[in-house]
Order: structure tokens, then C-alpha cells, then sequence
């Protein structure tokens, strides 16, 4: 695998999240979709809330909403 590709997966239901890597990648996702659910289960505490800060000021500049589902699955909507 090459070092600068992720292996994450992209789910119907939302990302699962290997490391702030992919935060472009979901940023990408919500802007076609307006809506992303995100999974970090997979990912270490400073990250998860690098990808959280990074996707909720995004969501805030477009006015959307943030919701956490639980302490490792948010989900983002625009409006």
C-alpha cells in the first residue's frame, strides 16, 4: 500500500475513518451529498478531533448542523 493512500471505507450509511488523512475525502463526500455520517472507531483521540473540528467549521461556514450519534459517530448535514 502506498504511504499516502487510505484503506477507508465509504458506506452507504457513512465513512469509516483510518486517520485524519481522509478529511478531504469526507469533506468531498459532503459537499456532493450534503449529508455525511463519519465512523471513527479506528482512529486515535487527537485525530478524531482534528477530523471533527475540521468537518464542524466547514458545516458552520455552510450552514449545516453537526450530531453526534455517539462518542465516535457524528453526522454532518447542509443545508
Amino acid at each position: 500500500m502506498e504511504e499516502n493512500k487510505s484503506i477507508t471505507e465509504v458506506l452507504s450509511s457513512g465513512f469509516i475513518a483510518v486517520g485524519y488523512i481522509d478529511a478531504p475525502k469526507m469533506a468531498e463526500v459532503l459537499l456532493k451529498k450534503r449529508y455525511l455520517k463519519i465512523h471513527l472507531t479506528n482512529v486515535e483521540k487527537l485525530e478524531r478531533r482534528r477530523i471533527i473540528d475540521f468537518l464542524t467549521g466547514m458545516v458552520f461556514a455552510l450552514e449545516g448542523k453537526v450530531e453526534k450519534i455517539d462518542d465516535f459517530s457524528y453526522q454532518f448535514i447542509i443545508n
